[in-house]
């Protein structure tokens, strides 16, 4: 991609990139999901970019960024994803995340209303549920238990046929879009130093109630107008889930789409006039 940099924050080495940063619509920050990286947005930055500034950044243990031995959870990519906007934007935005970069953006969007001006989510998952008072136990025993079943897992799914595998079965509804481009930005960084760890610190971390908030709650607080684009063949997150969030809470925008997990990947073209339209308002 075009004017890629990176950033140190925190003493971690962070990727990011950007294009036309002297433009005068509304400036864009992309955020990807779990296990993606920037080049999730491949067919979304290089368009929407034409008349605007657009930025996107790899989460920490993502894509190019560092491998880092960090407490991973959506607090810690809040900060990354804020102290970035103060680093290089420093002005209201127009926020785009999918799958957990949603969670990322609607949380750091309830944290800092002043950062965004408005929203858009894609694919937007529910929080990690809390186990039932008395029950925390088991929470000790999953986590215990990651590290063995996750090094297997680790080189397996790390293999470009094993990836275009699980992203035609589960990821993904229009099989034309899991092409070479797309198996490689999974791939790649699965080899990177300390990659196997970081899956491991991943996993851990994810199975821990503060791991992330509840979206009800947040959604709740929000003010900010907010977009919520949802695949009607979407496995991994069930669309009936948005519907119900969309009927529940009056500022949200609902837009459903006939593909799997990745709208923005999926149908590029739509989504990107739905992202220059309501960014435009």
């Amino acid at each position: 991609m075009k004017r890629q940099r990176y950033w140190f924050w925190r003493g971690y080495r962070v990727r990011y990139v950007y294009q036309n940063r002297q433009g005068d619509g509304l400036p864009l920050l992309f955020v990807h999901g779990f296990g993606a990286a920037l080049e999730h947005w491949r067919y979304n930055l290089p368009v929407l970019g034409e008349h605007r500034p657009v930025y996107a950044l790899d989460l920490l243990g993502f894509g190019e960024a560092q491998k880092a031995a960090a407490n991973y959870g959506v607090r810690l990519w809040v900060a990354q994803l804020y102290e970035f906007w103060r680093a290089f934007i420093g002005e209201p935005v127009g926020l785009v995340g999918h799958s957990l970069g949603a969670l990322v953006a609607l949380t750091a969007a309830v944290a800092h209303p002043h950062m965004v001006q408005r929203l858009a989510l894609l694919s937007l998952p529910e929080g990690r549920p809390s186990l039932p008072a008395g029950w925390a136990w088991l929470g000790g025993i999953e986590r215990s238990l990651i590290p063995v079943v996750t090094w297997p897992l680790f080189y397996l799914l790390r293999q470009p046929g094993v990836i275009r595998w699980v992203c035609r079965a589960q990821v993904y509804h229009q099989q034309e879009a899991v092409n070479d481009e797309l198996v490689r930005m999974f791939a790649q960084p699965a080899h990177d130093v300390d990659a196997g760890w970081t899956l491991c610190r991943l996993a851990q971390a994810s199975s821990r109630p503060g791991y992330a908030p509840r979206v009800a709650p947040l959604l709740a607080a929000l003010s900010t107008p907010t977009l919520l684009i949802w695949g009607t063949h979407d496995r991994l997150v069930s669309v009936r889930r948005g519907r119900r969030w969309a009927q529940q809470f009056p500022q949200i925008r609902w837009v459903e789409l006939p593909v799997g997990h990745c709208p923005q990947d999926e149908a590029p073209v739509q989504v990107n006039q739905l992202l220059d339209e309501w960014f435009s308002l």
